[in-house]
């Protein structure tokens, strides 16, 4: 047992021995290479950084061996640190053998910016050599490549010191106080006018308020910023030219600042060129504008006076007061006249040009009624009034009563946007009123033309519709509609002085029964421009009483009062039979 013993701890001790005697590293990847070889320091994708020879390798281990292989091939690394974790490559060439060790380079130099100001960066040059701020080279392209170029404008800051310490580039910088903000340019509207109020031309310019007051209130500041404004119009240089030809020209400038208005004010327009060879006519044309109206051309007779029907073309059909009349020559003058013979102001005059009419607005008063059919004068049949101005809108109007779908006067569809322009109330010039009526939504296009049939006292006798009667042309004649009138009313002869428009029966019931519009017949429009529901009126003067029950109505018509007696009596005879 003991002899056994020990010849296994022999057995024992021989094998640590032969274990011991056998290099670790041949436990590990080994190679060996006949040499020469070449030794590459390769960074990143495959760039080659150093290069050496090795004689041979023997038993080279890829996971340890590498700094070896760069120390016997005699290979220095400059910024550039091995990359132990990453196995060396050994490749075969056609007449050589390369090793390739990999390695990393070495941390980027940083730029410190301190001083006024704080800021951090990372240089991409391999060398910084930045010395004093005078070495403007590599110190710019160190701070450009660190991203820190904002600190190099020298119009705001000051490198004052720079130092390189264990990769670190410190730039201290010191702030420049900064130029004063050029002071704002502001829009300044410039007008030049003649008479002190009537303008000849307008434009806007930019400009400091110091230099706006800076202008010289003169001839020469005139002219100065009238030829700055040439450019936006060709009026503002021949004003300016003006000047220049004649000091007298200018009247005045006013410069304001506050509401950025700068204003030149002329004796004269000189935009508007005299005739060059005055006409021996006695007749010349002028153009007459009457209030905001289109502009339009009228003869008038030198030595005549602007009266109101020579001013005025349209009065007829115009229906406003004139309150002033202006008349402008061709070199802008202006002249108020009174309208008066013995108003030399009022008499036509060589060269005049232009006539400008201001009239006094007349109002208008519209009641709109709930019914399309009820009495005007009856207070209980009025929905809102409405007083206008000429020119005036509509805006929002009174809510229609249930089922009807639109307002209208006469033929013409109210809306918000509808003007009074005096074509709304049918030229009505004495009455001043106009009713507005409800119209069906269910004939709101459907043209019809209704005639409402009066007795002496105010009092409805009838009304129906009258549409076949209308003549091609649009006219309704009241002698076209007797034969109607009697058939529906019963009334076997009547006297009427005549038909009523809208109008005309609002003049009628506020002017105690005044006949002043009652005419033979109206025109109501022809098929193709009649909207809605046209009413027209007729007063039977010598008919003082008759019943306004219509009696094609059920509700209150004869055949309604019948209509109930059968009800009863058949009530009476079920009952009996019960």
């Amino acid at each position: 047992m003991k002899k056994f013993s020990k010849k296994l701890f022999c057995l024992m001790l021989v094998a640590i021995m032969v274990a011991t005697a056998i290099p670790f590293g041949a436990f590990a990847e080994t190679v060996d290479v006949p040499g020469p070889i070449t030794v590459q320091a390769i960074c990143g994708d495959d760039a080659v950084v150093a290069t050496g020879k090795l004689p041979a390798l023997s038993n080279y281990d890829h996971t340890k061996d590498q700094a070896k292989a760069l120390l016997y091939g005699d290979v220095t690394l400059e910024g550039y640190t091995l990359d132990a974790s990453t196995p060396s490559e050994l490749v075969d060439s056609t007449d050589q053998k390369i090793l390739k060790v990999f390695v990393t380079k070495d941390p980027e130099y940083s730029v410190v910016v301190t001083g006024d100001a704080t800021a951090t960066g990372a240089n991409k040059l391999e060398t910084i050599d930045a010395g004093t701020p005078k070495d403007y080279g590599k110190l710019y392209q160190a701070m450009t490549d660190a991203g820190l170029s904002e600190y190099l404008d020298t119009d705001k800051w000051t490198i004052t010191k720079a130092e390189l310490a264990d990769k670190v580039l410190t730039v201290t910088v010191a702030k420049k106080d900064e130029a004063p903000a050029a002071p704002a340019q502001v829009d300044f509207t410039v007008t030049v006018t003649t008479g002190g109020s009537t303008e000849i031309v307008s434009g806007t310019a930019k400009m400091t308020k110091a230099a706006a007051e800076a202008l010289s209130t003169n001839a020469a500041g005139a002219k100065t910023i009238l030829n700055a404004m040439k450019d936006v119009n060709s009026k503002f240089g021949t004003c300016a030219d003006a000047i220049d030809a004649d000091a007298s020209v200018f009247n005045s400038m006013v410069v304001n600042t506050t509401s950025n208005t700068i204003t030149v004010n002329l004796t004269k327009d000189p935009t508007v060129a005299a005739p060059s060879t005055p006409s021996s006519s006695d007749d010349i044309e002028v153009e007459i504008q009457i209030d905001n109206r289109t502009p339009y051309t009228r003869t008038v007779t030198i030595g005549k006076t602007y009266m109101r029907s020579d001013i005025v073309g349209l009065s007829g059909d115009w229906g406003n007061v004139v309150d002033k009349v202006y008349i402008y020559d061709n070199n802008g003058n202006r002249r108020e006249a009174a309208l008066t013979s013995a108003d030399s102001n009022s008499v036509v005059k060589r060269g005049d040009v232009k006539v400008v009419v201001k009239s006094k607005l007349k109002t208008i008063k519209v009641i709109f009624l709930k019914d399309e059919t009820c009495a005007a004068n009856d207070s209980n049949n009025v929905v809102a009034t409405r007083e206008l101005y000429w020119g005036d809108t509509f805006g929002t109007l009174p809510a229609l009563p249930n089922g009807y779908g639109s307002w209208y006067i006469g033929s013409k569809k109210l809306s918000a946007d509808t003007v009074y322009d005096w074509e709304i109330g049918e030229k009505d010039k004495d009455g001043q009123t106009v009713y507005a009526r409800p119209i069906l939504a269910s004939t709101v296009n459907n043209g019809k033309v209704h005639l409402f049939v009066y007795n002496a006292s105010n009092k409805l006798m009838k009304d129906f519709d009258v549409t076949s009667k209308v003549q091609t042309n649009g006219l309704l004649f009241l002698e076209d509609l007797k034969s109607t009138i009697k058939s529906q009313t019963g009334v076997s002869s009547f006297s009427s002085e005549g038909l009523m428009d809208e109008t005309g029966w609002a003049y009628y019931i506020n002017n105690k029964n005044s006949y002043k519009y009652a005419k033979s017949s109206i025109d109501v429009d022809t098929a193709d421009q009649r909207e809605g529901v046209q009413n027209v009126y007729v007063v039977l003067k010598n008919v003082s009483s008759g019943s306004n029950a219509d009696t094609s109505n059920p509700k209150t018509g004869d055949t309604a009062m019948i209509g109930t007696a059968a009800i009863v009596m058949a009530l009476a005879a079920v009952g009996m039979g019960t």
